[in-house]
C-alpha cells in the first residue's frame, strides 16, 4: 500500500548548521550566542559543573539577565549531584530562573525510588529563536575533551527547539501515541527535531533509528557511547546485513559507566555473529550518539541507543539529510573508524564463559526496569 505524503511540509527551514566534536570547540560559540541574546535564553543541561567552564557560562547568563533578557536554566538533579547548591543559588539571586529536574529528596527516596533514574538527559540551548544547540556535550571542563557530537542550527527550525524547551519548562511531557500513517514520513523530512519524552512502549527517537536502518542500502554508521539496544533494534541491524548493507559500529574501548561496559560486551557478541563490523575507540572517551544511513540520513542528539533513553529519560535529537550536517559527520566517523582497533568474535571468546554470562546478565537488567511513566 502506497503511503501518502504527509500534509506538513518538509522542514528544510534549516538555514545554517554546524557540527562540533568536542566541548573545546563548542563552548566558545555557545558563549558568543549567549552574549548576543536580546530577548530570551533557554538552557537544559544534564551536567552543569561548578568549574572554570561552568562559571564562564554562569557569568555569561548573569550578564544577559542583567541586560533585561529572560534567562531560564533547567538542570538535572542527578547529573548535577556534585555541583554545589550555591552555584545555582547564585544564578537565582542574579535574576535567572532556575529549575532542578526531578530533585532527589531524602525523605522521599524510598517512596519514589522507581522515579530516581528518570532524568532530563537533554543538552539544549535556545537563543532568541535565532539559534539552537543540541547534542551530547555537557558543560564541564573535565568532559570538554571527550569525543562527542553537537550541532548548532539556525532558521525557522529553531522554533521547534524553542517549543520543545517550553514543554519541559512547563513540565508538560506528552505521552506520545503511535499514529497510523506516520511511520514512513521521516524520509520526506529534510531536518526535524525529535523529542524524546517519556512514553510507555513507544519512542519517536527509537522509531527514527529503526526507520534509518531500514532505509540504508549501502552502509550504516553507528557511533554510540552506551550501546545497549533492545532485541528489535538488533534484529533491524541483522536484516540490514542480510540485504547487503555494511554495518559499522564504533564504541568506546572503555566508558565511564562500568555496568554499561559489561552489557556492551554481550551486545557486541550478538552484533558480530550477525555480520556487523565493530571497532573500539581508544584515544579518548567516545561519548557520541550518532547514526547514519549511507551518506543521506543522520540522527544525532542526546539519546543513547538503550531502553533508558528511549522510554524513561527526556531526550532530544535531530533527524537530518542536510549535507551541512551529514557530510562532516561522515568524515569524522571515517577518521575515527580508521584509527580505531577492530573487535572480533575471537575477542569475545577470549573473555571466557563466566564473564560472558555476567555480560548477558548486565544486558538483561535493562528489561527488568519498569517503563510506566507515572510523572
Amino acid at each position: 500500500m502506497r503511503h501518502r505524503k504527509p500534509d506538513t511540509p518538509p522542514a528544510d527551514d534549516l538555514t545554517d548548521a554546524r557540527l562540533y566534536f568536542t566541548g573545546r570547540s563548542l563552548y566558545q560559540d555557545m558563549l558568543a550566542d549567549i552574549g548576543r541574546a536580546r530577548r530570551d535564553i533557554g538552557l537544559e543541561m544534564y551536567i552543569f559543573d561548578d568549574d572554570a567552564v561552568g562559571r564562564r557560562f554562569r557569568d555569561a547568563l548573569v550578564a544577559r539577565a542583567a541586560e533585561g533578557c529572560r534567562v531560564r536554566v533547567v538542570y538535572d538533579a542527578l547529573g548535577c549531584m556534585h555541583t554545589p547548591a550555591h552555584f545555582f543559588d547564585s544564578m537565582r539571586t542574579k535574576g535567572i530562573e532556575v529549575s532542578a529536574f526531578n530533585p532527589i529528596l531524602r525523605d522521599r527516596v524510598l517512596r519514589h525510588w522507581r522515579k530516581l533514574d528518570r532524568r532530563n538527559h537533554r543538552k539544549l540551548l535556545v537563543v532568541d529563536d535565532r539559534a539552537a544547540y543540541l547534542g551530547g556535550i555537557n558543560i564541564s571542563a573535565r568532559l570538554a575533551d571527550w569525543e562527542d557530537a553537537h550541532v548548532r542550527i539556525e532558521g525557522p527550525i529553531v522554533h521547534h527547539a524553542r517549543t520543545s524547551f517550553e514543554k519541559v519548562w512547563a513540565r508538560q511531557f506528552p505521552r506520545v501515541t503511535l499514529r497510523r500513517g506516520r511511520r514512513h514520513a521521516l524520509h520526506w523530512q529534510r531536518s526535524l527535531i525529535l523529542d524524546g519524552f517519556p512514553a510507555p512502549n513507544f519512542s519517536p527517537i527509537k522509531r527514527a533509528h529503526l526507520h534509518l536502518f531500514s532505509r540504508a542500502r549501502r552502509r550504516i554508521r553507528i557511533a554510540h557511547a552506551y550501546l545497549i539496544p533492545d532485541h528489535k533494534t538488533i534484529r533491524s541491524l541483522r536484516k540490514a546485513v542480510r540485504r547487503g548493507v555494511d554495518v559499522n559500529v564504533l564504541v568506546p574501548a572503555r566508558s565511564d559507566v562500568t555496568a554499561a561496559d559489561w552489557a556492551l560486551c554481550h551486545v557486541l557478541g550478538r552484533l558480530l555473529r550477525a555480520g556487523v563490523q565493530v571497532r573500539r575507540h581508544h584515544r579518548t572517551m567516545l561519548h557520541t550518539k550518532a547514526a547514519m544511513a549511507d551518506d543521506h540520513y543522520l540522527i544525532v542528539g542526546s539519546a543513547n541507543l538503550n531502553r533508558t533513553s528511549f522510554f524513561r529519560n527526556l531526550e532530544i535529537a535531530i533527524w537530518s539529510r542536510d549535507e551541512r550536517i551529514t557530510r562532516p559527520m561522515a568524515e569524522r566517523f571515517d577518521a575515527l573508524w580508521d584509527a580505531a582497533s577492530p573487535y572480533t568474535l575471537a575477542d569475545v571468546q577470549r573473555r571466557g564463559w563466566p564473564r560472558r554470562f555476567l555480560s548477558w546478565l548486565a544486558y538483561q537488567l535493562q528489561f527488568w526496569l519498569p517503563t510506566d511513566q507515572a510523572w
